[in-house]
């Protein structure tokens, strides 16, 4: 929940800008901004993401949650000579979505890498052969913690629980979730301290279905504020837990 109505940060006392009510904590800005990042750093700790000889692709659709991700990445890479990192841009001619782009890109201090959409492919596959193509070994996307509870909570309502666990087919590249902790709210808000005019999160899927759970998902947390993280931590448990059936 932001603040602008003389809450104090619950670690120095200056301004806050955001009151976290999971964590019971109002942060300032510097300290939400190490807040957020922590938690992001620990998740690429956790799952071993980041590693020497890595060239990191984030796809950029100009809003929130790309532009977060990047901003963060570029922030941790920075001053690593062993790891790249790219913007990747599809090409959908649209001028006004390429020059914020192009913007985000440019802020971050990255380049960017252009693809056109092949329409005979699905575009998680399609943009993975791009990247692997042009070098990329992980592609970091902006799932946040919002949008993995949505998932499991779909999974649940529509008996595709199937959807949750591992074993997977192998790809042919890698993919990293370094927000997938963190609520989109949180994203948003750490998108806006670095940029400027740049759209909200729009969820992935906005099918009917979908909609229903948000807004159950959304009712549920107003009254009991640590919903998505409980939901997501159920998914992760069921995902690594069970066995693997495929024979």
């Amino acid at each position: 929940m932001m603040e602008d109505f003389g809450m104090r940060c619950s670690k120095c006392r200056n301004d806050a800008i955001i009151s976290q009510r999971y964590s019971g904590q109002s942060l300032c800005r510097d300290h939400f901004i190490r807040d957020l990042e922590g938690k992001a750093k620990r998740e690429i700790r956790r799952n071993h993401w980041l590693a020497s000889g890595d060239l990191i692709g984030v796809p950029l659709d100009g809003r929130a949650a790309s532009a977060a991700l990047l901003t963060l990445l570029a922030r941790i890479t920075g001053k690593r000579r062993d790891i790249g990192l790219y913007a990747l841009s599809r090409d959908d001619g649209d001028p006004e979505a390429e020059k914020r782009i192009e913007e985000i890109a440019a802020a971050a201090g990255v380049s960017v890498l252009v693809w056109k959409r092949d329409p005979t492919k699905q575009v998680r596959e399609d943009l993975a052969a791009f990247a692997s193509g042009a070098g990329i070994t992980t592609i970091a996307c902006g799932k946040t913690l919002d949008d993995g509870a949505e998932a499991v909570l779909k999974a649940f309502v529509s008996g595709e629980i199937q959807s949750l666990l591992s074993g997977s087919a192998p790809e042919t590249i890698r993919w990293i979730y370094p927000f997938e902790v963190v609520p989109a709210e949180e994203v948003r808000l750490y998108a806006s301290l670095w940029h400027d005019n740049v759209p909200a999160v729009d969820p992935d899927g906005n099918d009917e279905l979908s909609l229903k759970i948000r807004d159950l998902q959304q009712a549920y947390t107003a009254r009991h504020p640590s919903t998505r993280h409980a939901v997501f931590r159920l998914g992760r448990r069921i995902r690594f837990s069970a066995p693997d059936t495929k024979q």
